[in-house]
Formats: C-alpha cells, structure tokens, sequence
C-alpha cells in the first residue's frame, strides 16, 4: 500500500475524484468488468478494425494472465492483498487507469459511434474524467520525484528506485510506463514551478526514451529540446 499512499499523499491538494486507494480500485474493477464484456462482444458484432484494435491495446494493459478471471467480487477492494488491490496501488499503474478513463474509453465510444453501432457504444460509455484529474496526477508525479527524491527513469517505469526494483516488481505487474509525453508533461509541470532541476531531469528521460526505441515523434522532441534550453 505504501505505493498508492505516495500517490494518494502528493494529489490532495487536487481534484478528490480519485484520492483514495479504494476509488481507483473500484473503478478498475468496473473496467475488467466492461472490457470482458466488450471482447465478448466483438466477437459477434461486426466491428471496423480500429475499434477492434483499442480493445487490444486495453488488454493489454491489463493482460489476461494475470487478471485470468471473469470478474472479481467488488470486496477485493477491501483486501490490500489481493490481486486488483495490488495492482491499483502502484503509482504508474493507477496513472495509466486515470488516463484510460480520460482519454482512451471516451475516443472508443467515439469510435463506436461513428461505425454506427449504438449498442455497441452504450455499452462502452464509460464516465469522462476532467483533464484536471489527468493534470492531478500528472503533478502527482512531480511531487513524488521531489518530496523522495526519486530518478524520473525510476518513476516513469514504476520501479520507484533502485532500492525498491525486487519490491516493486513482486508486488503487481507494471505492463505500461509513462510514455515520453507524460514525462514531458511532468516536466513542463516542474517548470511551471519553476524547479529548472527536475524539469531538465524529466526532459532528458524523455528524450533518452525516444532515442532508446527508436520513436518517430519531431514535434515532441522539438518541444523538448526548446523546454531544455530554457531549463539550463
């Protein structure tokens, strides 16, 4: 739990939509739910490959092997050790679930929409998150790499610190980093604050990001190095 406590303790000063380990758990828990039943789904109606295709990526932040039943009774939420409890209280992962909620769901109902499936898109309506929460938990971050003084590198992949790797990693699995836009936006975030230090950290985990996968991204990296000339 001491994970999601980080978490918790930094976002209090921000929306309280989502402060509370047993929010995020409960919310996850309707998203396995409403994703089981999506996949089921698709394989009786006859959706475009888009729509078929963000189901897939979804699953594959919450990959089966680990979350392998139908559902989970909403009381596990009340157990800190059980398996959607655990997951939830890593920092990157109950991000990664805000994000989905704010951005990924809505763009499926979207998509939904446009193919002309109405069942298919109330069904997949889900609540829309303000991108106060997505900005919440982005400075959510910031205040934990400052108030731990943890390594963004460590941050962004949900290892926290070296020290932390093993503890981390047999805790719950972490199937999805921050991605060099949400480390971006962390680091425009510590520049709004005017912490140059952290904000040049963020940028050049970015950036090393970028580099290290190969991503194809000149506007992002444009936006980065402007950012780092200015954080000197």
């Amino acid at each position: 739990m001491i994970f999601l406590l980080m978490f918790t303790l930094s976002r209090l000063t921000h929306s309280e939509l989502f402060t509370s380990s047993l929010k995020l758990c409960h919310l996850l828990n309707m998203e396995l739910e409403k994703l089981n039943s999506l996949e089921d789904l698709t394989h009786e109606a006859n959706l475009n490959d888009k729509f078929s295709s963000m189901i897939q990526k979804i699953r594959q932040e919450l990959p089966k092997y680990y979350f392998n039943q139908p559902s989970y009774p909403i009381d596990d939420c009340l157990d800190e050790d059980s398996r959607i409890s655990r997951f939830v209280t890593n920092p990157v992962n109950a991000y990664m679930l805000i994000y989905r909620f704010n951005s990924v769901w809505p763009e499926l109902q979207s998509v939904a929409q446009a193919h002309g499936n109405p069942e298919i898109a109330n069904y997949s309506e889900f609540l829309a998150l303000s991108p106060n929460e997505l900005k919440g938990a982005r400075d959510a971050f910031y205040r934990l790499q400052v108030f731990y003084m943890l390594e963004p590198v460590h941050l962004s992949d949900g290892t926290l610190s070296p020290e932390w790797k093993s503890i981390s990693k047999s805790w719950t699995i972490i199937p999805k980093g921050l991605t060099p836009t949400d480390m971006y936006e962390i680091g425009r975030i510590a520049f709004g604050y005017k912490d140059n230090e952290s904000s040049k950290a963020w940028m050049l985990t970015a950036l090393k990001h970028i580099q290290k996968h190969d991503i194809k991204n000149d506007e992002l990296v444009f936006d980065i190095l402007d950012h780092l000339s200015w954080s000197e």
